[in-house]
């Protein structure tokens, strides 16, 4: 996994809704009050930690499925992901 690969699967995660997540069935609609969607926004890594196998395995898969594909053309690039440190700026 090169650098780029690693932050586009931030970028997928970033930009899915709770639909997205509804439909593949990684969380259940209206599940606990919406707890579910909730954590997954908060505190996407203990979200992650606590997903049943099952469940995890359908989350791999809604991001492997808006992936690149490998043989597609080179992706272009957004001045705002191009591999700069911007860690010090303020937004």
């Amino acid at each position: 996994m090169t650098p780029i690969s690693f932050r586009e699967v931030f970028v997928i995660i970033h930009n899915l809704d709770q639909s997205d997540l509804e439909q593949a069935g990684v969380i259940n609609p209206g599940a606990n009050g919406g707890s579910d969607w909730r954590r997954f926004n908060s505190d996407f890594g203990t979200f992650v930690l606590k997903l049943p196998s099952e469940r995890l395995d359908k989350l791999v898969g809604l991001i492997g499925g808006r992936r690149p594909r490998e043989s597609a053309a080179p992706a272009v690039r957004l001045a705002f992901f191009d591999g700069e440190d911007r860690s010090g700026e303020v937004c």
